[in-house]
């Protein structure tokens, strides 16, 4: 029998009482026999967290044969992958291109599995990805790493040495890509081996792992003789204080991948909130989970408003710093105590709408002007160009947006306890109205809307630590994969984009592919996330 019915039919008709069922998403269709079967029959996962790490693992456990519910305490899906809309622009607020997106990197098919990429997918691929002009110079960081060092060679032959080791080591770091295997003791119907042909072509750029890391951006930048390639490198590309792994890997990624989704992170939510939904999964908005329930050290299921929802196993999603308020205590591991010490990146996020078709500017370009944000100085402002995304703004119109990375939460924080947060916030706004009407003229009286975003704004909408908006990777520390278990607590598992340093899209996606693999392997489930 099948029947329309919101959460409230349901708890007339008894269903919650007879079972201990949880409630089926609003206004859907489901098979009550069907549904009485899973939750009597199936094992029952339960997800904190609708972001990408959350979304990626409900999907890897519907398809393994997983009942799956996702609870979400904000409006929608994406977590910190997400946009808004302001006076009729819309902005991007997270993906600024996706890492390890080509068809030959071990990662590519579970970005299609997930419905983040895929053939239906379009993508946008800006080439140059940033100009930066210099005393009338202009030095554009070009994808074509060839064409690339013949354009810093034109503009500086004293910097042959320099330029000759940026080539050699993005060539290097470009054959490093995240290996993909599973863990030990899982049950799969096609295995995930270590492919040996991609680890011996990935040792030129190991071996450079322990010289890179020695060094931020802005130290091996300062290689360079010629001050606006060494800005360029050293400040734009990546901030400066990130390791110089950050920024190598970043300009490999430029290469070979580094796409722009169409429709960004919100289309992107959207996509993989359908894909959990054709298989069969739930995801309940507007719900906030207080705690997990444990018996002994097992994870028993959660709590939602005060009410006992029993599950076979949990995910947990919530930033590993502040995930204390749902256990109870803090995890112990090695893995979890070194991830909570890894610093998280912070920005303040302007969005602005400009009354003027840029399309005859780069993708992202920097403009000159001192200006201070969250009490941090800067000398510039770079901006993201979204004029080729013509849906994101009226027409005629462009959607820009524009990062100032640093550690400023205390700053706003203090602002916001003295009541002059939002007083702060519109001088931050005139000032960089300021500073884009100095730098282009043409865009005088056309500045239409001004949006600021803080650590504060992220905090309040996704949870995350100080409204970290992904993770540090300094000098002298190494990327590595993410974990997603507890040597403390059973059938809980742990996924998230600031598992492991750097964080972003790729660490989220894994995490929430490993976080389905051991739970396949602890409830003795066969995993089938990778079969075609």
């Amino acid at each position: 029998m099948s029947i329309a019915f919101s959460p409230k039919d349901a708890e007339n008709q008894g269903l919650r009482a007879f079972t201990g069922a949880p409630l089926v998403p609003p206004e859907s269709t489901v098979d009550i026999d069907l549904y009485l079967y899973a939750y009597r029959y199936m094992k029952r996962i339960a997800v904190i967290g609708a972001g990408v790490s959350g979304m990626a693992a409900a999907i890897y456990c519907l398809k393994s044969g997983l009942d799956v519910t996702v609870y979400e305490k904000h409006t929608k899906s994406g977590g910190l992958c997400s946009g808004w809309k302001r006076s009729g622009y819309s902005f991007e607020g997270a993906v600024h291109w996706i890492n390890d997106s080509a068809a030959s990197d071990p990662i590519y098919r579970l970005w299609c599995e997930t419905g983040i990429l895929g053939d239906e997918v379009a993508v946008f691929r800006s080439d140059p990805y940033f100009v930066y002009e210099y005393n009338g110079i202009k030095i554009h960081i070009y994808r074509d790493i060839h064409k690339l060092k013949a354009h810093l060679l034109e503009i500086s032959p004293d910097d042959s040495k320099a330029i000759e080791m940026l080539y050699r080591d993005v060539q290097a770091i470009r054959k490093v890509k995240i290996p993909l295997f599973d863990i030990p003791g899982l049950k799969t119907r096609k295995k995930n081996r270590l492919d040996i042909p991609l680890l011996l072509q990935m040792i030129p750029g190991i071996l450079k792992l322990g010289r890179l890391s020695k060094y931020s951006a802005k130290e091996y930048a300062a290689a360079f003789k010629h001050p606006g390639i060494r800005k360029a490198l050293g400040e734009f590309v990546v901030y400066e204080q990130f390791s110089s792994l950050s920024l190598l890997h970043t300009m490999a990624c430029f290469m070979d991948s580094g796409v722009y989704p169409k429709g960004g992170s919100l289309e992107l939510g959207k996509r993989m909130e359908q894909k959990i939904k054709a298989l069969g999964g739930r995801i309940l908005f507007n719900t906030k989970v207080d705690s997990v329930l444990f018996d002994g050290k097992t994870a028993r299921g959660i709590t939602v408003q005060g009410e006992h929802i029993p599950f076979d196993a949990v995910i947990v999603t919530q930033d590993l710093l502040t995930v204390q308020s749902l256990l109870g205590s803090q995890p112990k591991d090695k893995w979890i105590q070194a991830a909570q010490h890894d610093p998280p990146v912070q920005t303040t996020f302007a969005s602005i709408g400009v009354r003027e078709d840029l399309r005859d500017m780069p993708y992202a370009f920097a403009l000159d002007g001192d200006i201070h944000v969250g009490g941090i100085p800067y000398d510039c402002i770079t901006l993201t160009n979204y004029a080729e995304h013509t849906s994101y703004a009226p027409p005629g119109c462009t959607s820009l947006t524009c990062s100032f990375t640093g550690d400023s939460y205390a700053y706003w924080k203090a602002l916001k306890e003295n009541g002059t947060y939002e007083e702060h916030k519109q001088q931050l706004a005139d000032e960089l109205k300021r500073i884009i009407e100095k730098n282009m003229p043409r865009l005088q009286d056309k500045i239409a809307v001004i949006d600021i975003a803080t650590p504060l704004t992220y905090e309040r909408y996704t949870g995350s630590y100080k409204g970290a908006w992904m993770t540090v990777l300094l000098k002298s520390s190494k990327p590595s994969l993410p974990r997603s278990i507890s040597a403390a607590y059973k059938r809980l598992y742990f996924a998230g984009f600031r598992t492991r340093a750097p964080g972003g899209l790729p660490i989220a996606l894994l995490s929430g592919y490993k976080a389905a693999q051991y739970v396949c392997r602890d409830l003795g489930m066969v995993f089938e996330g990778t079969v075609k």
